[in-house]
């Protein structure tokens, strides 16, 4: 029985299947769902007598995966998951392993010293990180692939991107087509490329936000929930919001609803990634698309090429993002 079947058979992803052999400290399964693989495993004699799984441990090529923005697991951020979710399945499908993750909180010396005592073929990078953490990462690993919504910290590694500035400008605009020019936000603010795509584009329409309708917060459903809140109680309140992701936007269309608001009629919102969750919304949430699943397979097909020497000079390939107008804008 192959790693798809014990998938398919589970009903959960090659890579989850992956994660609960190799017994990775993710939350990407549940006990439950543990327990199901393994039993399968063991009815299928996957070990034995053909030892795919010590292979896929032992002998395998193993990528290790770095989750740059504070995210401790893949399910925590349905951006990061998305991304690593289609990264890894592709990889493994080449037969490669996945079996390190490591967030900024985790990469410390001690971390670095194990990296550099296995055997680690190449290393992808989601999200935005601190400019001195890569040529750490770099000494120890060369094949390295960057995959997010910023420019890489470096142009001496590969990077497959979406122009997270340009989502900004492009969300902030619309808003203002929409006849809006009271536009508040919610989410980080500092090394924000989104917060800097919506000040630019305010300012070159001569509009200077004001600092009470800007929520810096991390964005998650909670924080979109009490940011909104905050800049509704306020005397004045802007007619519109832009938020930094759809987890944002969601919870801020909560917080509006809970004030006795209509989202649309009385304030616009829009978010940003096109996550599932945001065509269920009422009303449905207008947002930015940006290609998650395509920038997790490209990254790894960029990552897989540099391994095997496809390539030599650095790559950077950019994606396009797609304006979703829906009805709460």
């Amino acid at each position: 029985m192959t790693l798809k079947e014990i998938a398919a058979k589970a009903g959960v992803s090659i890579s989850t299947v992956s994660r609960v052999l190799n017994n990775t400290n993710t939350s990407a399964a549940s006990p439950e769902v543990k327990s199901k693989i393994l039993e399968i495993v063991r009815e299928s004699n996957y070990a034995t007598p053909s030892q795919k799984t010590q292979r896929l441990v032992a002998s395998n090529p193993v990528i290790a995966c770095f989750f740059a923005r504070g995210t401790k697991t893949m399910t925590e951020n349905p951006f990061f998951y998305g991304i690593a979710q289609n990264f890894e399945q592709l990889v493994m499908e080449a037969g490669y392993s996945t079996k390190h993750f490591f967030a900024t909180e985790t990469i410390e010396e001690e971390n670095l010293e194990r990296l550099a005592s296995e055997r680690i073929s190449g290393i992808v990078v989601i999200g935005r990180h601190r400019s001195e953490i890569i040529p750490k990462i770099h000494s120890i690993v060369p094949n390295i692939v960057y995959t997010g919504l910023m420019p890489p910290a470096s142009d001496l590694y590969d990077c497959v991107v979406c122009d997270a500035y340009r989502i900004g400008k492009t969300a902030t605009s619309y808003l203002l087509s929409k006849g809006h020019r009271d536009i508040g936000y919610i989410g980080d603010v500092d090394n924000e490329i989104r917060y800097t795509g919506y000040i630019d584009t305010l300012a070159e329409h001569g509009i200077s936000p004001k600092q009470e309708w800007i929520a810096d917060l991390p964005s998650s459903m909670e924080n979109g929930y009490e940011g909104m809140k905050r800049i509704l109680r306020l005397p004045k309140h802007p007619s519109a919001v832009f938020c930094m992701n759809d987890y944002a936007a969601i919870g801020a269309m909560k917080a509006a609803h809970d004030m006795s608001l209509r989202v649309c009629e009385d304030i616009a919102i829009i978010g940003v990634d096109n996550t599932e969750a945001g065509g269920y919304t009422t009303p449905k949430l207008t947002t930015i698309h940006t290609p998650m699943a395509e920038l997790g397979q490209i990254a790894a097909k960029v990552l897989l090429d540099r391994i095997q020497g496809g390539h030599s000079i650095t790559m950077k390939v950019e994606l396009p993002f797609k304006l979703i107008q829906r009805e709460s804008t």
